[in-house]
């Protein structure tokens, strides 16, 4: 077993996430996996994203699946509160305001509530990557951060060839733009890189 990262935010890692949905050709229902998910700051990321990006019936029918080895984080993803320091990204941000406002509500006790449209984007599931069978299949984009670094270099590239077997041809694989160690790149053979001169850690199933 793993231990993941449960230190996360709104909009972490935006322009990464910006390129990778901006990148997949997305179908009738989309389908993405959060793997690594934290208390599910990511996943409700990408939901407002894609809220703003996609169609109202792709979004009507929009999956993604968030997991974790942690449990817990299934009771916070499913009330879908968080504390003023993990929506400051988007609160604060200019670019962002607006967003904070559309899809973001204030609880008596401070704290904030992401909407209920969003909130039923996400469903949880405990998963570890390593050694559990993946969620499900057919994926448009996974996205793995604070993951990689727990691995070795065995491992790291078992769990690629397991990304790549549940990505849609062409589909969109994100990791944490801090892991740039060759020991991280995800094989060649099976996925290239998108943005070759940017920090963004986005490849695109070959």
């Amino acid at each position: 077993m793993i231990r993941t990262g449960t230190v996360s935010y709104f909009f972490r890692d935006q322009k990464g996430l910006e390129c990778a949905l901006d990148s997949v050709d997305w179908s009738a229902n989309p389908k993405i996996w959060s793997a690594g998910c934290s208390a599910g700051q990511e996943p409700f990321t990408i939901a407002i994203m894609l809220a703003e990006r996609i169609t109202v019936w792709k979004f009507k029918n929009l999956r993604i699946f968030a997991t974790d080895i942690v449990e817990k984080f299934g009771q916070r993803i499913a009330t879908g509160t968080y504390k003023e320091t993990e929506v400051n990204a988007v609160k604060t941000n200019e670019e962002n305001e607006h967003l904070f406002k559309k899809y973001f509500e204030i609880l008596d006790d401070g704290r904030y509530e992401v909407i209920p449209e969003i909130r039923r984007k996400v469903v949880f599931a405990r998963n570890d990557v390593l050694v559990d069978e993946p969620i499900s299949d057919n994926f448009e984009m996974i996205s793995c951060k604070n993951v990689f670094e727990y691995f070795n270099i065995e491992e790291k590239q078992r769990v690629y060839r397991k990304f790549y077997d549940v990505l849609r041809p062409e589909g969109i694989l994100m990791i944490d733009p801090k892991q740039r160690n060759k020991e991280y790149e995800p094989p060649g053979n099976l996925f290239e890189r998108i943005c070759k001169d940017c920090v963004e850690r986005v490849y695109r199933k070959r």
